[in-house]
Order: structure tokens, then sequence, then C-alpha cells
């Protein structure tokens, strides 16, 4: 029975089977086409949930946003309430003993207070915040010559999407810059909803143009290489543009059609979609634990690169296509 279980087609295998064996597994699959009604459903109230909470989220990362770029001052009480959050987080991290100063006073008291008169002359906003809230993230790669770029970063927005395309677009907010024109950066990722595991699979990502200044786009570099010459027995120096890593490539997502592709093709559009999904999913909601590197010392924020890969599984599907930078 194993090596006919082996070579037949599962309804093949079903029919083969002794009598009463049959009847008990048909039952079973009567009982497992209710589950899946069951789960579809669980899926569809699931999304309208997280449609729900992605507006009620909207105002509060309009704040952060204010806070961050300048726009206003945070209020006593927005302060208040976040110092008494990093107090509780350091006496739970000491095991509760509050830690005094020589004088007796709560160190944490006693740096508010040292630093109170310095309020007038304090900085506006929150410099390179998006920055440092990236760099911390698993599978975000930030090259030294991105570092000026991403320091006009004052935002990250995700919204999702529903029919008739779903999945999610990521804009990147900058204020105006010496590097390119444009205002946002936008990435969006086409995804179907496997409905037997409930997995968004991706189908595709688009990215953007940039309109990079003269000398100023960072995912190419200028080498200087001799060339003969065609006429007569001298030689110039010519410059030639040669591709570089860049997180600025994250716009630049491979384009697949139907033909051929490789595995490390593959893999590439699923590291992808787990960047995406991670800034989705971890870096917006949560950038100030980044910014901070609380994420990353919190076990329950730091997935690893292949927690993240067996959570996206699925990100590329495997069959037959033909990729090309956009």
């Amino acid at each position: 029975m194993s090596e006919t279980a082996d070579e037949a087609t599962p309804m093949q295998f079903v029919a083969d089977l002794p009598d009463g064996v049959r009847e008990n597994v048909l039952a079973l699959q009567s009982l497992q086409s209710k589950y899946q009604e069951a789960f579809i459903a669980y899926l569809k109230e699931k999304e309208a949930i997280e449609l729900k909470y992605e507006k009620l989220y909207q105002p509060l990362y309009a704040k952060r946003k204010e806070i961050v770029t300048g726009a206003r001052e945070p209020t006593e009480e927005e302060v208040s309430k976040g110092q008494a959050a990093i107090d509780k987080e350091m006496k739970d991290e000491d095991g509760g003993v509050e830690e005094l100063d020589d004088d007796g006073n709560p160190i944490e008291k006693a740096a508010e207070e040292e630093g109170a008169d310095e309020q007038e002359d304090a900085e506006k906003g929150i410099p390179e915040f998006w920055l440092r809230a990236l760099e911390g993230g698993e599978g975000i790669t930030i090259e030294q010559h991105d570092n000026e770029i991403l320091a006009h970063l004052t935002n990250i927005t995700s919204e999702t999407l529903t029919e008739p395309s779903t999945g999610f677009k990521l804009t990147f907010e900058f204020e105006e810059n010496d590097f390119f024109t444009e205002t946002t950066l936008t990435k969006t990722y086409y995804t179907k909803l496997d409905e037997e595991d409930g997995e968004h699979l991706l189908v595709k990502a688009e990215g953007c143009d940039i309109s990079w200044a003269k000398g100023k786009n960072p995912t190419v570099t200028l080498k200087k290489k001799k060339q003969t010459s065609k006429v007569g027995k001298g030689t110039r120096i010519v410059e030639k543009p040669v591709q570089r890593n860049s997180f600025f490539k994250f716009f630049s997502p491979l384009q697949c059609e139907d033909s051929n592709i490789t595995q490390t093709i593959a893999d590439e559009m699923a590291e992808d979609h787990a960047a995406g999904s991670f800034i989705r999913e971890r870096i917006i909601p949560c950038a100030v634990t980044y910014f901070t590197g609380q994420a990353m010392s919190d076990e329950g924020f730091n997935f690893g690169a292949e927690g993240l890969q067996e959570m996206l599984k699925g990100g590329a599907d495997g069959s037959p296509q033909d990729c090309k930078q956009q």
C-alpha cells in the first residue's frame, strides 16, 4: 500500500482505500472543506480589522512627523509619559532598584533638572531620525554614501492595497535637497492571498524613477580608465560609470515576465519583499524603538534574517519567469 501511495494521485489514493476507511477519509474531507470556509471568513474579518486600525494609527503617525520635523514642540504630557515609559523600562531591567546619585536623588530626575535650563537652546525636531531607524532594520542595506541623502528623509508611510489589487505601498517623504528633485519616493508590492495558509505571496514589486542631480546618484560611481585612441597611438583617461550597492536600489526592483527564473533571482525577490514588509510591519509602527536601539535589544522585535525569510516564505513562487531591472 505504501508503494502505491507514493505513486498514486491523492484521488487515486483515496479511491483505493479499503471500504470503511475510504468513507471515513471522505468524511474528514467534508470537515476540512467546512474548516476552509471558516478560515476564509476569518481572513476577510482579519483584513477588515487591520484596515480599521491602519486608519486609527494615522493621527499618531501625523503627530510623530510633526515632532520629528520640528513642526511643533511636544506637549508636557507627551514628554512626561515618554519619560515614565523609559523609567519603567530601566527599573524593569535593574530589577526594580532605583539608582541614585551622590546626593541621594534619582539619576533620571537629576538629569531632567540639569537640562531644564537648556530648553531655550534645544534643537528642533530629531535630526536623522529615519536614517537611524532604518539602520536597525533587518535586511535593509544602507551604505556610507547613502547617509547624507537619507538624512533628508522626513517620514515613511504605508498604505494597504485592496481590490482590484492587493498588497501595500510604501511612501518615503523627503525635504528639499541637492540630490534629487522628487519629494516622495514610492515602492509598491503586489501580492496574492494563498487561501490554504493565509500567506500573501509576492506577485511583483514596482519602484519609481528618481531624478538625480548630476554626480549625485549613489547607485553608481565613476571609475577612471585608460582608453587607447582609435586614431593614432595616444591614450586618454575616460570615466566609466560602475554600479555599486546603495539603499536607493530598493526603488529599482526586479521586474518579472514569463520565462526562466534562477534561484538567485527568486532569493533576491524574496529578500526585497522581506525588507519592504519589515519596514511596513516593524519600522513604521515602532520607529522610535529602532531610533533608540531598544528594538534591537528587545527579543520580541528582533526576528533575524532567517526568521523573516520563514515568515515571508513563498514571496517568490518559483514559477518560470524572466527578470529585468526596472
